[in-house]
C-alpha cells in the first residue's frame, strides 16, 4: 500500500469517528445519558452497526471517547482572545456570547452527567472532580487575562469572574428544569450589566 493511500485511508477512518462521536454528544445533549443507545448513534451518525463497532467494540468505549472530546473542546474556549474597541460593554457582550455558547452547549453537564451515570465503572474514574475544579481555576485565569489591559477596575477582575461563571452556569441548571427561554434575553442584559458595573473603571468600593 502506498503511503498516500494508507494516508486517505486514515483520514476517511478518522472522519468516520468523529462523526460517529459528534452523533453520540448529539444524542447525549437532546435525550439524555439513559436514551442515548447504539441503535439511536447509528440512525443520527448515518452509518452501518458495523461501521461503529469497528471504531468502537462496547458502548463504554464510546462513551469514553464522546466525553474525552467533550472535555478538550471546552479547554479550547480558553485559548480564546479579543479585542478591546474602547466599549467596555461591548467587550463583555462579545465575551459572555461566546461563553454562554459553550456553557450552552452543556458540556460541563454532560460531562457531570456521563460520571454520575457511570460512577461505580472504573473505565470512567478519568471523569473526576478534579477536572471540574481544574476547569475552573483555568476560567478564572483566562477571565484575568482578558482584562489585564482593559482599562477596567481591576481590583474587581476576579470577583466578576467568579461572578460570570456562577451566574451563567446558574442560569443553564435552571433552565434544564424549567425550559423557559422567553426571558433569556433579560436574563443576559441583567448579568452583563452587572459586570459592567462592578468592571467601570470610575466605580470605587464606596460605590
Amino acid at each position: 500500500m502506498s503511503k498516500s493511500t494508507r494516508n486517505i485511508q486514515e483520514e476517511k477512518s478518522s472522519a468516520m469517528r468523529a462523526r460517529i462521536i459528534n452523533a453520540t454528544i448529539e444524542c447525549l445533549d437532546s435525550v439524555g445519558y439513559s436514551k442515548t443507545t447504539t441503535s439511536e448513534i447509528v440512525k443520527r451518525a448515518g452509518v452501518s452497526r458495523g461501521a461503529l463497532q469497528h471504531h468502537f467494540h462496547s458502548k463504554d468505549d464510546l462513551i469514553m471517547a464522546a466525553a474525552d472530546y467533550l472535555a478538550s473542546k471546552y479547554l479550547e474556549i480558553f485559548k480564546m482572545k479579543f479585542e478591546y474597541a474602547g466599549s467596555l460593554r461591548e467587550y463583555i457582550h462579545n465575551i459572555l456570547n461566546v461563553f454562554w455558547r459553550v456553557e450552552y452547549k452543556s458540556t460541563p453537564l454532560l460531562l457531570l452527567e456521563i460520571k454520575l451515570q457511570n460512577r461505580k465503572n472504573k473505565k470512567f474514574s478519568f471523569i473526576n472532580d478534579n477536572d471540574f475544579k481544574e476547569h475552573t481555576i483555568i476560567f478564572e485565569k483566562w477571565w484575568k487575562n482578558l482584562f489585564k489591559d482593559v482599562p477596567v477596575n481591576q481590583e474587581a477582575v476576579k470577583t466578576t469572574g467568579k461572578v460570570c461563571l456562577v451566574s451563567i452556569r446558574g442560569l443553564i441548571y435552571d433552565l434544564l428544569y424549567s425550559q423557559d427561554t422567553k426571558h433569556l434575553k433579560v436574563y443576559h442584559s441583567c448579568i452583563e450589566d452587572m459586570l459592567v458595573q462592578m468592571l467601570s473603571p470610575d466605580r470605587t468600593p464606596e460605590n
